[in-house]
């Protein structure tokens, strides 16, 4: 696990995810609320499923107009799953 992740808040633009991953060549970016608590995980498929997929067609300049304007928690790959937990699992008993 990394000790200090890059992370982003749901306010951030998927610009500014789409930056993140390609400046630092990761592929997972934690999502996290104002209190520093995890609140989701967007990876680089989701990034090219949600964002990226319908706009294929685009020229490169709008396809970053527009990612400039969504935010991140306009994603649904944002959100925690209802059944994730925050506890770490413990071993096989």
């Amino acid at each position: 696990m990394t000790p200090n992740p890059y992370t982003l808040g749901p306010r951030d633009t998927l610009a500014s995810l789409y930056d993140l991953m390609d400046t630092h060549r990761i592929r997972h970016v934690p999502i996290v609320d104002q209190d520093k608590e995890l609140v989701g995980l967007l990876t680089h498929t989701d990034l090219a499923m949600s964002a990226l997929s319908s706009w294929s067609d685009l020229p490169l300049s709008q396809e970053r107009d527009l990612l400039q304007r969504r935010r991140v928690r306009e994603s649904r790959a944002s959100r925690k799953s209802p059944g994730a937990s925050r506890r770490p699992r413990k071993g096989p008993a």
